[in-house]
């Protein structure tokens, strides 16, 4: 599975590079939509894989202090394109530093 979704996205990466002057931005921009979604299904690959694993009991979890305002700020802007299709507003209503285990 993770070998033809990380030739995808290399080829988009490859797209990215060799062409921003030749195509108009607005393919640029879809393009680069396309490679920050093609990254997010490699996540979900490894995780249902990770959760394949997690069912057999071969995990070892490393737990790590993330900046939830960075994590919102992500999320917010990997749906950007779904909150658009939907007319859907998203928005992170706390800016206060906040650190989480």
């Amino acid at each position: 599975m993770r070998t033809p979704l990380t030739s995808i996205r290399g080829a988009l990466v490859l797209v990215e590079q060799m062409l921003p002057k030749l195509i108009p931005e607005k393919a640029l921009r879809v393009v680069q939509m396309a490679q920050k979604n093609t990254a997010r299904l490699i996540l979900l690959v490894n995780d249902i894989l990770d959760f394949e694993k997690l069912h057999a009991n071969k995990v070892n979890f490393k737990f790590t202090i993330v900046d939830l305002n960075e994590e919102i700020a992500k999320a917010i802007e990997l749906n950007a394109t779904y909150a658009l299709d939907r007319q859907v507003r998203l928005k992170a209503v706390s800016r206060q530093p906040k650190r989480c285990r």
